[in-house]
């Protein structure tokens, strides 16, 4: 047995457990020592296997840029015809993904400002996909919200704290919310969708009381955006942060899960 293969099937079902015993955080592995050595007559070790957890929560947002083979700090060295002056944005590209990157970072009161009138912020630019979508800056600003809010019942502690700084500012700023108001009413369709996904990856009692109370609050915007006049009707949900971001080269570290497959960073 000289091969590492056959430490995966025990590697998954002992991280399984590991996993289980603080879903909170991943677990990984970061090195491995197969070697077979005889104990005694009927004792033998295979080797031994280096497993620890990431020390951050998976709600924490920590995002790992890797060029694959190149540096996405280049920027946009991909796309010739990106510049400091564009306005309009491939976010396929690497200065689109370093952009989305950047903006997940920020506070959930700077991508909030953004969205609401009065601030100052870019709002002439816009992001293309590569299926010819284009997106605003306060669509991608809520996108990144809404990944954020979601991720935080990923914590395990049942308690929520930033969807409610999202219905106390539309509801102390309502007015400056108007213009956006149906992008942020596309977001709770969003938030709505992107929970379930929560959910199903860590089935707990505290992630599932989290996510009543995220879509409670999630209602309470939507009445409020709504008395204020926002049409509602027929609204789209926006596209998920997971979709835009290039998975290949953004990589959502602290939220790995075993049954993901990449627990192995031995890419063995």
């Amino acid at each position: 047995m000289t091969s590492a293969t056959p430490f995966h099937s025990w590697e998954r079902k002992h991280l399984k457990k590991l996993e289980e015993e603080l879903p909170s955080q991943s677990v990984i592995v970061i090195s491995r020592q197969p070697q077979i050595r005889k104990l005694s007559f009927f004792r033998y070790s295979y080797g031994a296997v280096d497993i620890r957890r990431i020390p951050i929560l998976r709600s924490s947002k920590l995002l790992v840029v890797d060029g694959a083979g190149g540096t996405m700090t280049q920027m946009s060295l991909d796309d010739t015809n990106l510049s400091p002056r564009a306005t309009e944005v491939p976010l396929a590209s690497q200065f689109g993904q370093v952009f989305l990157t950047t903006l997940y970072g920020l506070p959930l009161a700077k991508k909030l400002a953004l969205v609401k009138t009065g601030s100052g912020g870019p709002r002439q630019l816009s992001f293309h996909l590569p299926s010819g979508t284009a997106l605003s800056m306060a669509e991608l600003c809520m996108i990144c919200a809404v990944a954020e809010i979601s991720d935080e019942v990923l914590n395990c502690a049942g308690e929520v704290r930033r969807m409610g700084r999202l219905v106390e500012d539309v509801t102390a700023n309502v007015e400056a919310y108007q213009s956006n108001g149906q992008v942020v009413l596309r977001s709770m369709v969003l938030l709505k969708e992107e929970l379930k996904v929560r959910k199903k990856q860590l089935s707990t009692s505290q992630v599932s009381r989290a996510v009543r109370v995220i879509n409670a609050q999630a209602r309470r915007v939507k009445q409020t955006l709504r008395k204020a006049g926002v049409d509602s009707h027929g609204l789209p949900p926006l596209p998920s942060f997971s979709i835009l971001r290039d998975s290949y080269r953004v990589h959502l570290t602290a939220q790995h899960m075993v049954k993901d497959g990449r627990w192995n960073l031995l890419g063995q």
